[in-house]
């Protein structure tokens, strides 16, 4: 548990990032406690810089891209991926990403050995439109007609015009 809490996504910005925090596991009645940490994969920089999503001027995405020497898959299911790219906003993860070639492995191993991050502002804001919204009692605007995260908080909804779109990008 330890293992897959410190990998899953939607903590890696919390324990790696410049605001880094500390989080802590302890047992129920237990003393002693141990602190998630999440090792980066060991790589070298491939590619980084700006990706435009078509049809959403305003959510443009940044982008770092690595390749590890060897290959990261370890059968772990996506939401513990190292390998792909974690897609974040504002500091909070939201999904990895798992489009295009990535969602044909095994055919596609050698996707095995990238990884990195997609960091899109604009997502957050599309997330908090949708919410003012519908506090007004508006209807939602075209291009963001749903919740962009699912019910169960386990990544973005795929039917998403704006998800489309950035799948597309990606």
């Amino acid at each position: 548990m330890l293992e897959d809490l410190s990998r899953h996504y939607a903590l890696r910005p919390i324990i790696t990032g410049r605001s880094r925090s500390r989080i802590f596991l302890r047992e129920s009645g237990k003393i002693r406690s141990v602190e998630l940490a999440y090792p980066d994969p060991k790589g070298n920089l491939l590619e980084e810089g700006e990706l435009a999503i078509q049809g959403y001027p305003d959510a443009a995405a940044s982008y770092v891209l690595h390749e590890s020497p060897t290959s990261l898959i370890d059968g772990k299911e996506r939401t513990y991926w190292k390998h792909s790219l974690t897609i974040t906003s504002r500091g909070a993860a939201y999904d990895v990403f798992s489009g295009g070639r990535f969602s044909r492995e095994p055919e596609a191993t050698h996707l095995g050995r990238l990884y990195g991050s997609v960091d899109i502002p604009g997502l957050a804001i599309l997330i908090q439109d949708l919410d003012l919204r519908e506090s007004k009692g508006l209807r939602p605007e075209e291009r963001n007609p749903t919740r962009l995260v699912r019910r169960d908080r386990e990544g973005l909804v795929r039917e998403h015009p704006f998800v489309k779109a950035l799948q597309a990008a990606l």
